[in-house]
């Protein structure tokens, strides 16, 4: 929409894109961000560790007995939805998920790349427990405060556009995220439903935040801003609203404001980030625009089932 000419003035202007309408594309932007390396160690041969296992063997027994590594869900087999003490007790603003292996379950060979860990800091904290059982909880901000934006780099539409996704910029997001780490995440891995497997979070600190105690609000705060992640939840930066509202791009029928015949049907209209996973919210979206294209096209004669 920028590249055409649909978006902030100023900013369109300074890259010599004219502009068509004066609009807050690609302003509001919020994600869900969560805490990576959260690691647990247990003393039973219950997670997947990456040389326990060959591929053929294990694809063999699966296709035999439907069970074993490759019946997991996806890495992610527990999920929960918590509210801390500065939620809103209308909808959680933690959510966890909880996976039967770690940053170390591969023997560093791919995970610590994908997530973008330095050496350094794979090597004084995960390296020396390299395909030990572990799992691990990943708590997830649901309602962050912070906003960021998406920004074009040029006007030409092969470069990649600048995002700022302004993380931890509203200092609420920090307290709730940590209060969802030390004392909720922790808690689990202490109940009795893991005690079974002396389960015990993996305390050796990471090197920036040594000068914190470990288990401490300061700590966390350090060990989540070392260590961020997201599960791609990106949503906002066409923003639904009213007329009156200076931030809306599109109106209550998602038809962008100033252009005709043009609608955004996507993630980018939430006004709000949801508390959850984005997917099935952003279907109910692509249902609700297609009927009310229809609608507009097919007037009274169509009907809504």
């Amino acid at each position: 929409m920028m590249l055409s000419g649909i978006g902030p003035q100023e900013h369109l202007s300074s890259l010599g894109i004219p502009v068509l309408q004066n609009l807050k594309v690609g302003e509001n932007l919020q994600d869900h961000v969560a805490m990576g390396g959260l690691t647990f160690l247990v003393d039973k041969p219950v997670a997947i560790v990456q040389d326990r296992f060959q591929a053929f063997g294990m694809t063999m027994y699966y296709i035999a007995k439907q069970k074993g590594p490759m019946s997991t869900l996806g890495g992610v087999e527990g999920l929960g939805f918590v509210s801390t003490k500065y939620g809103n007790k209308s909808w959680p603003d933690i959510q966890f998920h909880m996976a039967p292996a770690s940053i170390n379950s591969d023997n560093g060979a791919r995970v610590k790349k994908s997530l973008g860990l330095k050496e350094s800091l794979y090597k004084a904290v995960y390296e020396p427990i390299a395909n030990m059982d572990s799992w691990t909880i990943m708590p997830l901000l649901l309602r962050p405060r912070s906003t960021g934006w998406v920004r074009l780099r040029s006007k030409n539409p092969f470069h990649y556009p600048l995002i700022n996704a302004n993380y931890f910029d509203d200092p609420f997001d920090v307290q709730t995220l940590v209060e969802g780490a030390k004392i909720i995440a922790v808690k689990i891995a202490e109940s009795d439903a893991f005690k079974q497997f002396n389960s015990k979070v993996h305390e050796v600190p990471f090197p920036n935040c040594r000068k914190y105690p470990f288990g401490s609000d300061a700590y966390w705060e350090c060990h989540m801003r070392t260590f961020s992640m997201t599960i791609y939840h990106p949503v906002g930066t066409c923003k639904m609203g009213p007329e009156w509202d200076k931030d809306a791009v599109v109106d209550p029928r998602l038809r962008v404001y100033g252009i005709k015949n043009l609608r955004v049907i996507d993630a980018s209209i939430m006004p709000k980030i949801v508390s959850g996973n984005t997917n099935a919210p952003v279907i109910m979206i692509g249902e609700k625009g297609a009927d009310l294209v229809k609608e507009d096209w097919l007037g009274s004669d169509f009907k809504l089932s």
